[in-house]
């Protein structure tokens, strides 16, 4: 998925990486600490991007993780 859709597609602050060891280093911890290594999607405020976990995400889910992350993890933040 990374390569066909690139790093920011339209520069809507999507980061599109292949599995969960590629997300931002001071959101690892927490990953460990859950166990949540079958993260699909990350909102990250600090930089304001939204990360999709490809690896994680099956065909055709991509929009349904972006949305989930948008409106529920930026959209209720703001």
């Amino acid at each position: 998925m990374s390569e066909r859709l690139g790093r920011d597609p339209a520069g809507l602050g999507i980061r599109i990486v292949e599995n969960w060891n590629d997300l931002p280093a001071e959101r690892m911890q927490e990953i460990k600490d859950r166990g949540a290594f079958d993260v699909q999607g990350l909102y990250h405020p600090e930089t304001d991007t939204t990360y999709l976990v490809s690896s994680n995400i099956a065909p055709g889910a991509g929009l349904a993780v972006y949305l989930h992350e948008v409106g529920v993890h930026k959209g209720l933040r703001g």
